[in-house]
């Protein structure tokens, strides 16, 4: 029983992918998808019999592709996945792109629809709730874009001492 993974986009007219793509989890596995095929607007890739995805665990694929010559506003991306033999599997999810705001005034035609940068999940937790003890906040943050230098977390309503 194969996985049969594909990745709908208008971004994706010109993908440059070889016959397989790269994938990291958030356990430090890497691997590879093969048999990845590419056509009008998806890349469509398979997961073998042999091996498989935990559950729980965040992979990430990333999918080099060349920006069109004209601009585009940001389009809907789609992830289908299907089973080779069991056609009860299907599983399938729509990322909508929201307008970014423009603060800055920048006049370039219009600012790119992309994803709207948000926290996605997040923790915090402590080392120790005794009074009176020596305490480490740990935080954690998952974001859906990346956080480039210059870029600002807050953390407030923390009350106590330093």
């Amino acid at each position: 029983d194969e996985l049969i993974f594909q990745l709908r986009s208008p971004l994706l007219r010109n993908p440059l992918t070889s016959d397989y793509l790269n994938y990291t989890s958030q356990d430090g596995t890497e691997g590879e998808f093969r048999n990845v095929t590419t056509g009008e607007g998806y890349v469509a890739f398979r997961l073998g019999p042999a091996d498989a995805l935990r559950a729980n665990v965040q992979y990430v694929i990333v999918i080099d592709v060349r920006n069109p010559l004209e601009v585009i506003r940001g389009a809907n991306v789609s992830m289908e996945v299907t089973s080779s033999r069991r056609n009860d599997l299907h599983l399938s999810f729509n990322f909508t792109p929201v307008a970014v705001l423009n603060p800055y005034g920048i006049s370039l035609q219009h600012p790119l629809d992309t994803w709207q940068p948000l926290i996605v999940n997040g923790s915090i937790s402590q080392s120790t709730p005794l009074t009176d003890a020596s305490n480490t906040l740990t935080v954690i943050v998952i974001t859906n874009t990346y956080l480039v230098q210059g870029s600002r977390l807050t953390v407030s309503g923390l009350c106590g001492m330093a």
